[in-house]
């Protein structure tokens, strides 16, 4: 029998809705290695970024497959270290202005946007958790 959530519970446990914010964290993660590594052969360029950035592709991608290495509380924390790792790197980013090229503005806003993303799966990630059995930790 299918189990009936009622009021927020619905948003939490939503499939589409963690989905669809899967799909955009995975594509801005992408947008954004590919506007940093444009930079390269300048001092703009962040190696540990990019590593981040390629680590939050790929936890996202074998979290979808649903690994048994890769579940509760070890998924939590990577999705919170994550959060927290792009957030203090969101923060330094310059301002975007009117004469800035195009790919600056294209970084600036995928990293807020895989903050915004990241934030909505940790919140998903710990109400799995949080309702799941004990066989998940």
């Amino acid at each position: 029998m299918a189990q009936k959530f009622t009021g927020i519970q619905a948003l939490f446990f939503n499939f589409y809705a963690r989905l669809y914010t899967l799909r955009v964290v995975i594509l801005c993660a992408l947008v954004a290695l590919l506007s940093s590594l444009s930079f390269m052969q300048s001092k703009v360029f962040n190696k540990a970024w990019a590593i981040l950035l390629v680590f939050v592709i790929f936890h996202h991608i074998l979290s979808a497959v649903k690994l048994k290495y890769i579940s509760g509380i070890l998924n939590v924390v990577l999705t919170l270290g994550e959060t927290i790792g792009s957030v203090y790197y969101a923060r330094k980013l310059p301002n975007i202005k009117p004469y800035s090229p195009e790919i600056d503005a294209y970084h600036v806003v995928a990293s807020w946007i895989l903050v915004a993303g990241l934030s909505i799966l940790s919140i998903f990630k710990l109400a799995t958790v949080t309702k799941a059995p004990i066989s998940l930790i």
